[in-house]
């Protein structure tokens, strides 16, 4: 997935449905989260991922080692500075990513 100008999302699928043999690209909840095939027949079983970037690689990870992840992007937000985002890593249970160590999640 990829940014485009507009701050939407582009699914780029032709990697991830050649190298996993998933053909199963479609996502759920207004198109914002996908199910690995490890938990997208009990999607309770999914633990939430939250991502900025390289969705695809996310993707080819979770369906290659069976991880039964529900992968959803974020974005910056309203005010650009991913506000949202660290309120939700903050109050939720959920594995998330960022781009390089930061301190924004210390006391």
């Amino acid at each position: 997935m990829s940014r485009h100008p507009d701050d939407t999302f582009v699914r780029d699928t032709a990697a991830y449905t050649r190298f996993s043999n998933d053909t199963d690209v479609s996502c759920h909840a207004n198109d914002t989260v996908w199910f690995s095939p490890a938990c997208r027949t009990d999607t309770k079983r999914c633990v939430p991922l939250v991502l900025q970037y390289s969705l695809d690689r996310a993707m080819q990870a979770a369906a290659w080692l069976r991880l039964p992840l529900a992968i959803a992007m974020a974005s910056p937000g309203p005010h650009g500075d991913y506000r949202e985002y660290w309120s939700a890593v903050r109050r939720a249970r959920l594995l998330f990513s960022w781009f390089q160590p930061d301190d924004s999640l210390l006391d």
